[in-house]
């Protein structure tokens, strides 16, 4: 990859990463906090061919919830305003039909505790991610979604700021410490 500027890196294949680097950052952040939850990370393959590797992944792993961390189309000059988000705007949290609103609302409501920018992206159908494959395993698990905006998705020069990693990461620790505070028979 190669840095563009202080915050902003560029490279191929950086879908995925991006997510997987938030989550590892989102550890990082938790490494010496006391959460009222297990937490267990999945990497899985073939998000792009059918998210075949994340429903048998999630299967024995059997969670009470699971959070989807991947990335989202970033603005550019010729991209849909309203299905592309700002670099540099935070994680963009996604609200639709297979995503729960409870855990969806939750996530908001942690971003706004913490001050951590966020964007709301609209998935009227399927989100595209691995999160339907989790969504219907086993007898289905609750899901929320958060992204990382990601310029030139699929190209050798996808382009992405380190704030939007951050910031996801922070996010996502945040929502497993308050997952852990949560009476979730209420």
């Amino acid at each position: 990859f190669a840095e563009l500027g202080e915050d902003t890196l560029s490279g191929k294949s950086l879908d995925d990463r991006a997510g997987f680097v938030s989550i590892l950052y989102a550890l990082h952040l938790l490494r010496d906090r006391e959460i009222g939850c297990d937490i267990a990370v999945l990497g899985s393959v073939q998000e792009e061919t059918g998210a075949r590797g994340a429903g048998p992944g999630v299967f024995p792993i059997r969670p009470d919830a699971a959070v989807v961390i991947d990335v989202t189309h970033g603005k550019t000059t010729d991209g849909p305003a309203d299905k592309t988000f700002e670099c540099g705007g935070g994680p963009p949290i996604g609200m639709g039909p297979f995503l729960n609103r409870r855990l969806t609302g939750l996530m908001i409501e942690i971003a706004k505790k913490n001050d951590i920018k966020y964007q709301l992206e609209v998935m009227e159908e399927h989100t595209g991610t691995n999160n339907e494959s989790i969504n219907v395993s086993r007898q289905g698990i609750p899901t929320a979604m958060a992204s990382v905006p990601l310029k030139y998705m699929h190209t050798p020069f996808e382009t992405l700021r380190l704030e939007d990693i951050r910031m996801t990461g922070r996010l996502l620790a945040e929502f497993a410490a308050a997952y852990g505070e949560v009476d979730h028979n209420a």
